[in-house]
């Protein structure tokens, strides 16, 4: 037999090689800035800013409030609650300012307002409050310099809140509480009454209670 020959010569098919993928490479960016606040820190420690004569006496009748809420629990009636009232819910009221009278005279009176006979008496009485009512009046005092706890009163918070019943701050009326030299007694005065007038809080307990006018009574105390 003859040597066969291919009909063709063989060839080698060899694959295309695709071409390596290039590397990419990021160009990196710069983070962007961001403002960090800081505090400035102190090497020094700071100094207790001082209280102000209001917030002393503020903090001497809460301790007062405090004090009367805790025996209200026990003796309610003594402080103006009943025995099944809340007392969680009472609140200190704002205070309110006691001024004195120097005795005065009907002829060194003349009829000038009362009010501009009235000097800061260096004592402030704060009302407990439950349900729209004064029950309880806690006395602060200015003594030497410092303020202390003074006597609350239950009597004087009645009083009060009949002559603010009587003469409503929402008809324009402010009521001021009025003490005289060597007198443990609280008289008050409503100033825009056309009337002068200087009455003693114990008559709101009457029936009828009526202001006594300012000349009789500042005659009275010559």
């Amino acid at each position: 037999m003859g040597a066969l020959s291919p009909s063709a010569k063989a060839a080698t098919v060899q694959r295309e090689m695709q071409p390596a993928p290039k590397q990419v490479t990021e160009t990196a960016k710069p983070a962007k800035r961001v403002a960090i606040q800081t505090a400035a820190v102190s090497s020094f420690p700071r100094k207790p800013q001082a209280m102000t004569a209001e917030q002393k006496r503020l903090e001497v009748a809460q301790d007062g409030f405090a004090h009367v809420l805790d025996m209200a629990g026990k003796y309610p009636d003594t402080y103006g609650f009943l025995p099944d009232e809340r007392l969680a819910a009472a609140k200190l009221g704002d205070a309110i300012p006691v001024y004195r009278i120097a005795q005065q005279g009907r002829e060194r009176y003349a009829g000038q307002p009362v009010i501009s006979l009235f000097k800061p008496a260096d004592e402030w009485v704060y009302p407990i409050i439950l349900e729209n009512r004064i029950r309880y009046l806690v006395q602060v005092r200015y003594v030497g310099h410092d303020y202390v706890l003074g006597h609350g009163s239950r009597a004087l918070a009645m009083a009060y809140d009949k002559i603010l019943a009587r003469w409503p701050a929402s008809e324009g009326f402010h009521p001021q509480l009025v003490t005289i030299p060597n007198q443990p007694f609280y008289y008050f005065t409503i100033p825009e009454l056309p009337d002068q007038n200087i009455t003693d809080t114990s008559r709101m307990f009457d029936i009828n209670p009526s202001l006594s006018p300012a000349t009789i009574r500042l005659a009275s105390w010559r």
